[in-house]
């Protein structure tokens, strides 16, 4: 989950997607209040123990609330609606399907009488927040004539996104992707994570295959006729 983390806000800084400063920070067993761990539960009510060690941040925005439906009907208060195309575009290149009507995992954040979208949790990237060379190795797309793969589509966001215009800025940046971005990303791994050569390898094709079939991806959605593009 941690390296979804990474690489979700890596790439989302590739592509021009606004995010939240983020980065690695040393958590120490003193800090952590339950026997040198930190206990949580899960949605599933299951328990999680969250170890000192090296752990993604990402910076808590102020003043800041998570994106509802009914914000997007304020279409003037809300700048770069058009970053939601962006959103889905990450989401296909990284096969992220966690994003929900009720809980998008995007920040508004309201600044002098503006808001803007904000990314945030990329945990469930390549499908799963614990994956392996296995879900590397077909890192082919999703059917143009299927709907987009998200568990619960957030057909609210999807329908404010005007296609193709919306998208234009984001496919492009993603056709301008090489080898040498991906990798400068995926290097920030740090080795306490324990990815391996071969992982890190095999990301960086699984992430430069994906990008490079994108573009006609999309634009064979855009194509189909009596169905929205995200249908």
């Amino acid at each position: 989950m941690l390296t979804n983390e990474w690489i979700g806000h890596g790439l989302a800084g590739l592509l021009g997607i606004r995010h939240a400063p983020y980065g690695l920070v040393e958590v120490s067993p003193e800090v952590l209040p339950d026997g040198d761990c930190l206990l949580i539960h899960d949605d599933d009510g299951d328990e999680v123990r969250l170890l000192p060690g090296v752990h993604f941040y990402s910076r808590w925005m102020e003043p800041a609330q998570d994106l509802k439906p009914e914000d997007l009907s304020l279409s003037g208060m809300v700048a770069d609606l058009g970053m939601l195309a962006g959103v889905v575009v990450l989401d296909t290149l990284l096969d992220q399907r966690d994003r929900k009507p009720l809980n998008p995992n995007l920040l508004l954040v309201r600044q002098g009488g503006r808001a803007s979208l904000y990314l945030m949790d990329m945990g469930m990237a390549i499908r799963s927040a614990v994956w392996g060379m296995g879900d590397l190795l077909d890192p082919g797309l999703p059917d143009a004539e299927a709907p987009l793969p998200y568990s619960v589509p957030p057909t609210d966001l999807l329908r404010v996104v005007r296609a193709p215009q919306d998208f234009a800025p984001y496919l492009a940046a993603v056709s301008a992707l090489g080898r040498a971005d991906l990798e400068q990303v995926v290097d920030g791994l740090p080795p306490a994570w324990g990815i391996t050569v071969e992982e890190r390898e095999a990301l960086v094709d699984y992430l430069l295959h994906r990008a490079q079939a994108l573009p006609a991806y999309f634009q064979a959605r855009f194509a189909r006729q009596r169905r929205e593009w995200w249908e």
